[in-house]
């Protein structure tokens, strides 16, 4: 079609041309072509020209947003950990001569000084050595001590001011007591039998936790009191079916090892991810199941759907519970508890740590939940469609997910009670772990970071972060990511502010005067907010003490018994194990002369011991002494009638 500008008529055509003809018809279409050609170019024109004021529009808006960015915008976290804080104290493990921190209650746990009273104890390895120190709030060890062995782990009490470690040799385990005060180390025990933690009980009786999760009582210089007493299975209702749980061959972030005195009667037991309850009168198994131990308690969560009695509300988990009826809430949501509120609250925490409460919750929930209370001897599974999250460091929460949702939960029933967060559309299939703040409740889900408003469940945020641990240091969620990323979101909206790295999985600790801790098995660090570093960081290394070592501390002396096992023999002689016992003990010989190496050294043929050993009346054989535990003055020992 011809532009509507141009025409075919007479008077547009050259007048020697005649209407019709071929010629006429020729220039015709070659006129039309051009106008055509000439109109393509002036669209192109046109759009070039918005193009460029597009460009032209783009660039001033984001100039604009740039200054609005630089100049105006408030980040939505302006407290004191709205900016990475300054080092103010970092100690490596290099410091001290060492290649890596070890957590010292085994594997799993978390890498950080133990205080015991106002002494504090770090431990750390170089190759297969361990090295015990006692180290100050200046990073300075006090002491340390040099062990050549891998460190097992250490006890949770003292024995006289003295803690006891388990170590692993090479073809046994030996315990060694540290005198806390100066670093004083003797071996007390060795044992062929494979042992995998130890605990002090009634006093100073150390209990040895075997691989097969036997029990051996020893006193604190090495005595064996009793026979080493085999774990017995109990009622197997008190049994979790733990077959569809993937359990980890040695402890985990998830399943730290772990064993413990919860009582008198009572201890508790992780290994390999498997925790037990055991009666210690005769190491029967109570109850077990998979999963963390938590423990404390975690204030109750405000809800505006919680004032609806336990009858309408709840269900009860035992039977016998039924009558019991949990803290009525208010009846609307607000920012802050009432004294009403807060009082029942406050009751309900104390409630539970009187009562000394404990739940082992599977991070994923294969495996029903176990509620421990020591002081009644009440293990109580809780049903399986329901799942414990973590609370903030461990703690026992105070809702539990059911269907997929989160539920008000009373521990004191226990029951079960109303969807806290109706309006929520999150679900989550496994145990998370949760962050409390006064207004929000943070999940870790390891694949996200939700923030959930806390009184009504909705989602006010969502990022993608695989977050490990963490921690709401006024308005900042402060994050541990595997990557050893330290990563600060703002509690309001989540928006990423600021990052550092921080040595690999690390705990963060809020410390005194708006510190945080960060501890790791590459490094230990002190921050304080940003401003308080004006000058910059100041950096104080940790300071290394005198190195001592373990010292050979196993004794023998006139009056002690001992029971020989024998390990192989040759034609004149046969080697064996030689364990300090309670005189009670069946196979016991009384020790009735020590040799030291002024009567024998070490190393010489038999036939000089059992010389030494003839002038002693009562002695019926002569045993010689070559283990590097042994105190390195006795060469052998002189026994008599073994008790029947």
């Amino acid at each position: 079609m011809v532009p509507s500008h141009y025409s075919d008529s007479p008077s547009s055509v050259p007048s020697h041309l005649i209407p019709g003809s071929p010629q006429y018809r020729d220039y015709v279409l070659r006129q039309r072509k051009r106008n055509q050609k000439k109109e393509r170019h002036r669209s192109l024109k046109r759009w070039l020209i918005v193009l460029i004021i597009v460009a032209l529009l783009a660039t001033m808006a984001f100039g604009s947003y740039w200054v609005w960015k630089r100049y105006f915008h408030q980040i939505p976290a302006n407290g004191v950990y709205a900016k990475a804080p300054s080092v103010v104290s970092e100690i490596k493990p290099a410091d001290f001569g060492l290649s890596t921190f070890l957590p010292l209650y085994g594997p799993g746990n978390k890498v950080t000084p133990i205080s015991y009273g106002d002494v504090a104890i770090l431990a750390g390895a170089q190759g297969t050595n361990t090295t015990l120190m006692s180290i100050s709030e200046t990073g300075t060890a006090l002491w340390q001590t040099t062990v050549p062995e891998p460190l097992i782990a250490c006890a949770h009490s003292l024995v006289e001011n003295k803690l006891p470690c388990l170590f692993k040799g090479k073809e046994d385990s030996g315990v060694a007591l540290v005198d806390i005060t100066n670093g004083h180390t003797s071996w007390i025990y060795q044992s062929r039998e494979p042992m995998i933690n130890l605990d002090v009980s009634s006093g100073s009786t150390i209990t040895l936790l075997g691989q097969d999760l036997s029990v051996t009582p020893i006193d604190s210089s090495g005595v064996q009191l009793d026979e080493a007493m085999e774990q017995i299975q109990g009622d197997e209702e008190q049994l979790a079916d733990v077959s569809q749980c993937d359990l980890p061959s040695h402890g985990t972030l998830s399943y730290p090892e772990r064993y413990t005195h919860l009582s008198k009667d009572l201890s508790l037991i992780t290994h390999n991810g498997l925790t037990q309850v055991i009666d210690r009168s005769n190491n029967q198994v109570l109850a077990s199941t998979s999963g963390k131990v938590l423990e404390d308690f975690e204030p109750p969560v405000s809800s505006a759907h919680d004032n609806v009695k336990n009858s309408e509300s709840g269900s009860s988990i035992s039977p016998q519970e039924d009558e019991a009826t949990p803290p009525e809430n208010k009846d609307e949501a607000s920012d802050a508890p009432d004294k009403t509120d807060q009082s029942k609250n406050s009751s309900q925490d104390e409630s539970a740590k009187q009562n000394n409460i404990l739940v082992v919750a599977s991070p994923t929930g294969c495996s029903p939940a176990l509620l421990i209370n020591p002081d009644s001897h009440r293990f109580l599974f809780l049903p399986d469609d329901v799942i414990v999250p973590a609370g903030q460091g461990g703690t026992i929460p105070s809702t539990v997910i059911r269907d997929g949702t989160f539920h008000t939960m009373n521990w004191e029933a226990p029951t079960v009670g109303m969807a806290v967060y109706r309006d929520t559309d999150a679900a989550f299939e496994v145990g998370p772990e949760l962050i409390q703040s006064e207004h929000k409740t943070i999940v870790l889900t390891r694949q996200s970071v939700i923030a959930l408003d806390r009184h009504t469940g909705r989602i006010i945020w969502t990022t993608d972060l695989d977050a490990r641990y963490g921690i709401v240091l006024q308005d900042v969620v402060l994050l541990s990511l595997p990557d050893g990323t330290l990563q600060a979101l703002a509690l309001q909206n989540g928006e990423r502010i600021w990052s550092t790295n921080a040595y690999g999985f690390s705990s963060i600790i809020p410390g005194s005067h708006q510190s945080i801790n960060i501890h790791s098995s590459q490094g230990l660090m002190k921050w304080v907010p940003a401003q308080a570093g004006k000058d910059g960081p100041q950096v104080q290394v940790g300071r290394a003490a005198q190195p001592g070592t373990v010292k050979p501390g196993i004794r023998f002396i006139e009056g002690d018994c001992v029971r020989v096992e024998k390990l192989d023999s040759g034609k004149d002689q046969y080697k064996a194990r030689v364990t300090k016992v309670d005189c009670s003990l069946q196979g016991a010989e009384p020790v009735v002369s020590v040799l030291t190496t002024n009567d024998v050294a070490r190393g010489k043929d038999s036939k000089d011991y059992l010389e030494q050993c003839e002038k002693t009346d009562g002695a019926r054989s002569a045993l010689t002494l070559d283990s590097p535990l042994v105190d390195n003055n006795i060469s052998g020992i002189c026994t008599g009638e073994a008790s029947h």
